[in-house]
């Protein structure tokens, strides 16, 4: 506190009973800029306790906390009595119109504090059972108690008592439950500047408290004071006694009879001497102190940014705007990472991320993966082998990777290699038309029927005016190219054969000429899936719906995708998200039906899904694995 010789020390110990609801919290604010500086410091202790829960309890004590704060520096013109005075207005206003919390069922007791600090002038003001000490001169005097009107309203600022601290005091504000720990007890570790690591350490019994010590900066040494008066003169100081908040008049003070006041100036250029010298000490102690109640106020800044933002985010949610209330739990949750860094407010910070994590599980609608499966590996017999993709034939999972590719037969619970052409590079298989029991291998350049020990058949090999195949899908009687420039090429056949005779699975693929499907630039792809409309991935966050080459309806998501797969036979599109660990399903029209969630899928290079819908296959290094839906 750069505007007196005075600096606190906080404490909280919050009830950890299971059905207790208190809460109970400390602020300190500081003055921000210079105009703030003309009103001095603000502390502030309170507790909340009602039929509500601790959640519902640390909400309201924060708010109040904010207005208090709020209204006490908006108007810096002022004293700092008549700001307090307008803050205490300002909350009586704000608790009258919280009609809910009103109610007898709510049963709310607020106990609070207010202290406001500005040099060596101090003014207090108080709301149900909390209660400041004043230490002089190992005398330890209550400054802080009920007024005797019998017509007080516990919800509401009465009074306010002033006075000026002498440069020895020392000030205790605390909730009701100090009164549990021996006066003698407060005096000795008060006067040794130990209150709050001796509560933190000793059981005492109590259950909820809010605690500030003011010490003083200096030593507690006679001649270093500004004066400080004999001990026979201290003996006669006043104690302090309520004065209405509505009344200026009368206001009386700690200091001594007037007769002492001439010593004080008699000695005035000794005492301004020894604060220089006292300031240099102190320098660093002083910064350390102002950085820790900076890091208070950021704090309470921050968690009423992240209530705020939760608050939004269910609004975003009500209305199904989940990429937005994506976006805005990314922020909550970054914020809510420098608060944990900060240290402060562990309570409300816990309830506010339990809060986070509801809403991102009603927003991804996750679920976790019971159980995942190995179905192969290849670590040992793949050497040089570098799989990047898998499909699914007819009983058997097909594993890619540059010219060669693995079969693995389900039946026979083995596989074998095998390759393409030197120089080629395998990006899909698919399952022939008309004859399930054939495979098609599409490679960059070309279409083959994979005919086992007999020589592979080529069907079509790439004209050069059009780009290298990304991935491939036939649909109805057509095939659909993905090539490198991100378009859709179209390619219709037919199935013919030279003898009538022939079975259907002999027939031959005869293709027409490839022409470009995607009739804008907005329908560039980055990987699809067919199922009469296409669904393709513009980039890795937008899931789009194609229809007759052009965009029809998209969707953001907040997380990287990089496959999307579905089939006409399918009843769902699946999303593959290996950096989130995600397999996403989304019915037809783009809603999300839920998100199934492993570690494992975590760096997955591929997956597939059966055509039950009931297995997802994926690819991790030289591995498949596959887990039930």
């Amino acid at each position: 506190m750069k505007d007196s010789l005075f600096h606190p020390e906080e404490l909280t110990i919050q009830d950890k009973s299971p059905i207790g609801s208190s809460y109970a919290e400390t602020f300190v604010f500081v003055p921000s800029n210079k105009n703030e500086a003309t009103l001095g410091s603000l502390f502030i202790v309170t507790e909340a306790s009602s039929n509500k829960t601790k959640k519902e309890n640390a909400e309201l004590t924060s708010e109040v906390a904010s207005v208090i704060k709020n209204e006490f520096y908006q108007n810096t013109l002022v004293t700092p009595m008549s700001a307090l005075k307008f803050s205490l207005k300002r909350v009586n206003s704000l608790l009258n119109s919280k009609k809910n919390w009103l109610t007898p069922s709510s049963a709310l007791k607020l106990k609070i504090l207010i202290a406001s600090l500005k040099e060596n002038k101090l003014h207090i003001a108080r709301m149900g059972d909390s209660t400041a000490f004043l230490l002089r001169d190992s005398s330890l005097q209550t400054i802080a108690m009920l007024p005797s009107s019998q017509n007080q309203n516990p919800l509401s600022f009465e009074n306010i008592i002033s006075g000026e601290l002498l440069p020895d005091d020392h000030i205790l504000l605390a909730t009701n439950q100090i009164y549990k720990i021996d006066e003698k007890e407060i005096l000795k570790n008060l006067q040794e500047k130990k209150m709050v690591s001796h509560l933190s350490k000793t059981d005492n019994g109590i259950k909820s408290l809010a605690l500030i010590c003011i010490y003083p900066v200096k030593n507690n040494s006679p001649q270093k004071t500004f004066g400080r008066p004999s001990a026979s003169v201290v003996s006669n100081v006043i104690k302090p006694s309520l004065v209405s908040i509505h009344n200026e008049a009368n206001i009386p003070d700690y200091t001594t009879p007037a007769k002492n006041r001439s010593k004080f100036f008699k000695i005035g250029i000794i005492v301004t001497i020894l604060l220089i010298a006292i300031s240099v000490i102190t320098f660093t102690s002083l910064k350390i102190r102002n950085e820790t109640s900076q890091n208070k106020k950021e704090s309470e800044q921050l968690l009423q940014e992240v209530s705020d933002i939760k608050n939004k985010i269910n609004d975003l949610i009500a209305t199904n705007n989940e990429t937005e209330a994506n976006e805005l739990l990314f922020s909550a949750q970054e914020k809510l990472k420098r608060l944990e860094e900060l240290g402060y407010f562990k309570t409300t910070r816990s309830t506010l991320s339990d809060d986070l994590e509801k809403i991102y599980k009603e927003i991804s609608k996750a679920e976790t993966i019971n159980k995942i499966n190995k179905i192969f590996d290849l670590e040992n017999n793949s050497v040089g082998f570098e799989p990047e993709k898998i499909t699914l034939g007819k009983n058997k999972i097909f594993v890619l990777g540059g010219k060669n590719f693995y079969k693995f037969d389900f039946n026979k619970a083995d596989g074998v290699f095998d390759s393409v052409e030197e120089g080629s590079k395998l990006v899909s298989s698919l399952l022939k038309p008309g004859n399930p029991n054939s495979q098609i291998l599409i490679t960059e350049d070309k279409i083959i029927e994979e005919l086992g020990d007999s020589q592979d058949k080529i069907y079509w090999v790439r004209p050069e005016n059009i780009p290298a195949i990304k991935d491939a899908s036939f649909y109805a009687n057509a095939i659909y190219l993905l090539n490198e420039d991100g378009f859709i090429y179209k390619m219709p056949f037919t199935l013919s054969s030279s003898t009538p005779t022939v079975n259907a699975g002999a027939e031959n693929l005869v293709f027409d000429e490839a022409k470009v499907w995607t009739k804008k630039e907005e329908g560039k792809l980055e990987s699809f899936s067919i199922e009469g409309s296409v669904f393709g991935l513009t980039d890795s966050n937008t899931l789009a719906e194609l229809t007759n080459g052009e965009v029809k309806n998209k969707k953001n998501f907040s997380e990287n995708i990089n496959q999307v797969f579905t089939s006409v036979s399918y009843k769902n599109i699946y999303l593959f998200s290996p950096d989130n660990g995600l397999v996403i399903i989304l019915d037809k029209n783009l809603n999300i039906k839920k998100r199934l969630s492993h570690n494992e899928l975590i760096g997955a290079k591929s997956f597939f899904v059966n055509s039950q819908e009931r297995i997802i296959y994926f690819l991790k290094n030289k591995t498949v694995f596959s887990f039930e839906i």
